[in-house]
């Protein structure tokens, strides 16, 4: 220690941080996600919320097969 300041040292520091982490969850393992379960279709309340409703099949009147033939 020179002047009340700790020497720098690396490995010291590493050492430190990896024993603190090394009892907890994210050690080596830091992309922790909850367990998901995997479901047909849309959750309870999920469609309201969306909005969702049948949408009415819509008729083609101007295809472009047809402007082709006419010219257009």
């Amino acid at each position: 220690m020179a002047d009340g300041i700790q020497k720098f040292n690396w490995e010291a520091n590493i050492a430190k941080v990896t024993a603190g982490w090394s009892d907890g969850p994210h050690f080596k393992n830091p992309n922790l996600a909850p367990a998901m379960v995997i479901v047909d279709g849309t959750g309870p309340g999920v469609d309201a919320k969306l909005h969702v409703a049948p949408v009415k099949e819509a008729s083609i009147d101007d295809v472009w097969n047809q402007r082709r033939a006419n010219g257009k």
